[in-house]
């Protein structure tokens, strides 16, 4: 895929995130400054009977690991970084609920002030089509539409309690 075709697939996602909501707000969803910036510094879970617990923000937006497609992968940066923003917060959180285990939770620093939070040694990130207050007529789910996605920077998976991939999907796959 070349740079130009990323790049109009990125400002595309970007563009659908500005969609108005179920609310009618024009708001994009939450990104990981405005999660920072709110002072939202904590990790806990959410659950869904299909997939089961999950970890989240303290906003309760999903967070999601990269599976790197091969061992000369880069960082998530650029055009990734505008579909899968990265957990971004001035200090390392703290555990928000039993489920969540403290030594797990970790940074890497951007040499600008904000810290990257890591989970198991995974550095977190959102997707940036997922919004519970947006009404999918698709989806039932579309607070956790980044689960199991593969696209040209990864696989990308929720994080379980224990810092591990979640395998399971919540949507069937299309069939033709």
């Amino acid at each position: 895929m070349t740079n130009s075709c990323i790049r109009i697939i990125a400002a595309s996602l970007t563009a659908l995130a500005l969609i108005p909501s179920a609310s009618g707000s024009m708001a994009p969803p939450d990104t990981a400054q405005n999660s920072s910036q709110s002072g939202s510094s904590t990790l806990s879970t959410a659950s869904h009977g299909v997939l089961g617990p999950y970890l989240v923000d303290g906003q309760g937006r999903a967070l999601y690991l990269r599976e790197a497609l091969d061992a000369d992968a880069r960082d998530c940066s650029d055009e990734c970084s505008l579909v899968w923003p990265p957990f971004l917060t001035p200090s390392i959180p703290s555990a928000g609920d039993s489920l969540v285990a403290e030594e797990l939770i970790g940074s890497t620093h951007d040499g600008a002030g904000m810290s990257q939070v890591t989970y198991n040694g995974h550095p977190l990130h959102y997707y940036v089509l997922d919004d519970p207050s947006r009404e999918s007529p698709k989806y039932e789910w579309t607070e956790t539409l980044g689960q199991v996605v593969h696209d040209e920077w990864g696989r990308w998976f929720l994080v379980t309690p224990e810092g591990e991939k979640l395998e399971r999907l919540l949507h069937s796959p299309p069939t033709r």
